[in-house]
């Protein structure tokens, strides 16, 4: 349905109105024509696409659904468009590398360069070592894959009106490709097409977790050990092990102190003044202390405001049978609460230290927000919700990615990860009477590599990627 020829049969068709003697019909004609006019119009503003101006010409009612064509390999220039516009509209692939080209099979050259290559050769003698460069980069396939949508008439029809029907379908396609190919890039984990999605191609997470030269460390963001004190002697049974009953490093706070009151026949007494447990001990009538580890068990589990703080429990080996002796006040101590800081410093410490000038981090949304929901906590010491969008761990920017696994990180420069399709792309359409759709096809070939593994950071808390050596 080429504008031109349509404005040009409306050209001709008014004419022979013109030649008619029947006014009421001549109006009538005429009235349709202009009509048919303005839509020529609005046609022509988007002629540079040919084949989505069937889309209005159907929702005016101007041709028929089954006569819908489209099909054939888009020209360069439009392939170029199709993809620039889907790596634009997604923010991933358009921090990544991507590339259009015009081969099934291409090498990815990158000249890595040799560094501390300076040295000082004596006149006369030659250099023991040459400077140069080292080949690195990986190989892409790009292997074939479709998409299928359908717009049903109704949908035409309800948008007969609507001046942005071209950018709508078009944004539609776009966002729908750019998203699988988004989650492909990242969650692909086979190129054998033998289960569907996940195996039309490798993503990076495949390919990182494949390569011998790609840094892996395993995280494990939210763990905890609780702090704990040990008191006391096993080879005398008054070896006892005081726990936290807070969790991670708060626990860190409590202190014991085993006190000797320098008196006669006191009884075993417990305060507690902040997270500070003071136990006085008990004595006889000469001033010797009397309690035993069994009995200081039974009062710190009775005491409310002590067992709140911590619990006591014999040390391995030791019975709780001896006499305890006093102890001065000691902090326990092991308790951690392992956070999104300290996960994203154990990332940024296993990367090539040639790298952080320009890596970023890759993390599902969830993870970033529970980042900044502890910084939130850290600076104002109130949970305080911060936006994703922007974060930045050491001035290095975050790109929160709702594809990538949670728990899963990845730290490199962006444009280490690749994308690349082949620059022939086939386009067609099919109308089903039954259904009442159309049905658009898009055909084209795609894959996904790493520039430099050695250049990237794979973190897994999940064990799906990584689970370590």
């Amino acid at each position: 349905m080429d504008p031109t020829k349509l404005a040009a049969a409306i050209a001709a068709a008014l004419a022979q109105v013109q030649k008619s003697g029947d006014l009421d019909a001549d109006a009538r004609q005429l009235a349709a024509i202009e009509n048919r006019l303005k839509v020529c119009k609005s046609i022509g503003q988007v002629q540079r696409e040919p084949a989505m101006v069937q889309f209005v010409a159907v929702a005016k009612g101007i041709i028929a659904p089954e006569d819908i064509r489209i099909g054939g390999t888009l020209r360069p220039q439009e392939s170029a468009q199709m993809f620039n516009a889907v790596v634009a509209a997604n923010a991933t692939l358009g921090k990544v590398m991507t590339e259009q080209t015009a081969r099934l099979k291409k090498d990815i050259p990158v000249l890595d360069m040799v560094p501390r290559q300076l040295q000082r050769v004596a006149e006369g003698s030659k250099p023991t070592t040459f400077t140069g460069v080292s080949q690195k980069g990986g190989t892409l396939h790009v292997l074939p894959a479709q998409l299928f949508a359908k717009l049903p008439l109704s949908f035409l029809r309800d948008n007969a009106d609507n001046p942005q029907i071209v950018p709508l379908i078009r944004a539609m396609l776009n966002t729908i490709f750019g998203n699988d190919l988004n989650d492909l890039g990242w969650n692909g984990t086979a190129d054998d097409n033998s289960d569907g999605f996940l195996t039309l191609n490798k993503g990076w997470l495949q390919v990182l977790a494949d390569s011998a030269a790609a840094r892996k460390t395993v995280i494990e963001p939210g763990a905890t050990s609780t702090a704990t004190l040990t008191t006391g002697v096993v080879a005398n049974d008054t070896a006892l092990v005081w726990t936290a009953v807070e969790t991670g490093s708060p626990g860190n706070g409590v202190a014991v102190a085993l006190l000797d009151p320098a008196a006669n026949g006191s009884a075993l007494a417990i305060t507690v003044s902040g997270k500070s447990l003071f136990v006085s001990l008990a004595t006889d009538g000469g001033g010797d202390i009397t309690t035993t580890g069994a009995q200081l068990i039974a009062a710190v589990a009775g005491n409310a405001n002590a067992a709140a703080l911590v619990s006591v429990a014999n040390a391995t080996g030791s019975d709780g049978s001896g006499v305890l002796e006093a102890s001065a006040l000691r902090n326990l101590a092991g308790g951690v609460l392992v956070g999104w800081v300290d996960v994203l410093a154990q990332v940024r410490a296993a990367s090539n230290p040639l790298i952080r000038p320009t890596a970023e981090f890759f993390m599902h949304p969830d993870d970033a927000d529970s980042y900044n929901l502890e910084l939130g906590k850290h600076v104002t010491g109130s949970a305080v919700l911060a936006t994703s969008d922007g974060a930045g761990f050491m001035r290095q920017t975050i790109n929160p990615d709702p594809y990538l696994p949670q728990g899963v990180v990845v730290y490199t420069p962006p444009k280490n990860l690749y994308m690349g399709q082949h620059q022939t792309v086939e386009r067609s359409s099919n109308w089903d009477g039954v259904e009442r759709a159309t049905t658009i096809v898009i055909d084209q070939a795609n894959d996904y590599a790493v520039r430099m593994p050695d250049y990237a950071v794979i973190a897994d808390a999940t064990g799906n990627w990584y689970a370590g050596a």
